[in-house]
């Protein structure tokens, strides 16, 4: 039986964290399937993860569910953890994920596990995402930039994290990319007025970077000057922008 949404009792059990009914339902026989997906393609241990439910994540991984699933916007379990920011969850999965899923996989708007951990302020998982390719020498990828051209500094800066921020930079995230707006991540940070973390950008700086003008032909320098930002202007302005 399946509730409108297509949920089984087993997703109920699992994303309220009710091992024992979970434990009843699989052995008595009643949730043969624990892949079976609900209307939006989730399935019990995404709606776990999502949920930040650790015990009836280690259950479903116990009974070998299928990690590689993705719902149909094609997150993939480890996204919902990235998402979640559950760091237990985050490692268990890790156990179970292959590098592509950690590093390049992205679901339907492009971005991938950095990426919703970036937007997110989720400095702890992007941590342990460093930690991981260093270990396995992998390659991050990290200036992918997703369907709409945001990188995770852009969206990170976006969202005023700047624990993410200064995590991206000190890891080689690039200055210079535009979004499909010509927007870099300098410009979304003075733009939206986030001075701290314009000040962590600022030893980052270089004299193109500096000088990028959006697709409205407006650069960092008129942003600051707009919303009256004296510190960051004069910043911009000692870091060689154009007048």
């Amino acid at each position: 039986e399946k509730d409108n949404m297509e949920q089984t009792a087993l997703m109920w059990a699992a994303k309220n964290g009710h091992v024992a009914i979970m434990n009843s339902l699989i052995n008595l026989g009643f949730s043969q399937d624990l892949d079976e997906q609900d209307s939006e393609g989730r399935t019990a241990l995404m709606l776990a993860v999502s949920e930040g439910e650790l015990l009836a994540v280690k259950k479903l991984l116990a009974c070998n569910v299928d990690v590689s699933l993705t719902d149909n916007g094609d997150k993939t379990p480890l996204m919902y953890a990235a998402i979640n920011g559950n760091v237990a969850i985050f490692d268990l999965l890790m156990e179970y994920a292959d590098s592509a899923d950690l590093n390049m996989i992205s679901d339907e708007s492009g971005k991938t596990v950095l990426m919703w951990a970036a937007k997110l302020g989720q400095a702890a998982i992007i941590e342990r995402l460093f930690s991981y390719f260093r270990h396995n020498d992998i390659v991050p990828n990290l200036n992918a930039q997703d369907d709409e051209g945001y990188t995770a500094l852009m969206l990170a800066v976006l969202n005023g994290n700047l624990a993410t921020v200064q995590l991206l930079l000190s890891n080689g995230a690039s200055l210079t990319l535009t979004n499909d707006s010509g927007e870099t991540a300098l410009i979304h940070a003075v733009s939206s007025c986030h001075v701290d973390i314009f000040n962590a950008l600022i030893p980052h700086l270089n004299t193109e970077s500096v000088n990028v003008s959006d697709h409205f032909g407006k650069n960092a320098l008129m942003w600051a000057a707009e919303h009256c930002l004296v510190s960051v202007l004069e910043a911009l302005l000692t870091n060689g922008a154009d007048v």
